[in-house]
């Protein structure tokens, strides 16, 4: 694993943890969103979040990636959720920690990681306040605090960005 950090913010990362044939596995079974519920949404606030998840919590790609970042890092991460997201074009996140949410949700997840499953979109890079900036890479795995460190991800534009994100205890 490599460390991008800057003073407050460490995030650590994987180039090319899954190939490209895998992560075109996982857009396969991504929902695709059609163009009349693309158009009746505000893109910042997520008005369509149910159309654009699949909750795959219980699948393989869940202890592969948990089995590696506990064994690199000595962590004892224990899945929460995870789930495929389809950020389509327009989609916007701004700056945020998963910390003192709306009733408790996500309130007792500390880390998140992303994985990322293509790059054929224009936008949509992962920061944070700290300056640090990710361009998605296809295979690009991710571990940060997600209760600490603010993060967003900038507008998507010329089509959609597929991830899956992992929300560990």
């Amino acid at each position: 694993m490599k460390i991008l950090k800057n003073e407050n913010e460490i995030i650590y990362y994987k180039d090319n943890f899954i190939d490209i044939k895998e992560c075109n596995y996982w857009i396969s079974l991504s929902k695709k969103i059609p163009k009349n519920i693309r158009t009746q949404y505000n893109y910042p606030n997520n008005e369509i979040w149910d159309y654009r998840i699949v909750k795959i919590t219980q699948s393989s790609i869940v202890s592969k990636v948990q089995n590696f970042l506990n064994k690199q890092l000595n962590y004892n991460l224990e899945i929460d959720e995870a789930e495929i997201q389809n950020w389509v074009d327009g989609s916007i996140s701004p700056l945020h920690k998963h910390i003192g949410c709306s009733e408790g949700v996500r309130s007792k997840n500390r880390f998140n990681s992303l994985l990322y499953l293509n790059d054929n979109f224009e936008g949509g890079s992962f920061y944070t306040k700290g300056n640090i900036n990710i361009k998605p890479k296809p295979g690009l795995l991710t571990l940060f605090d997600g209760a600490s460190i603010e993060h967003g991800v900038k507008q998507v534009s010329n089509g959609d960005r597929y991830t899956i994100i992992f929300w560990w205890n």
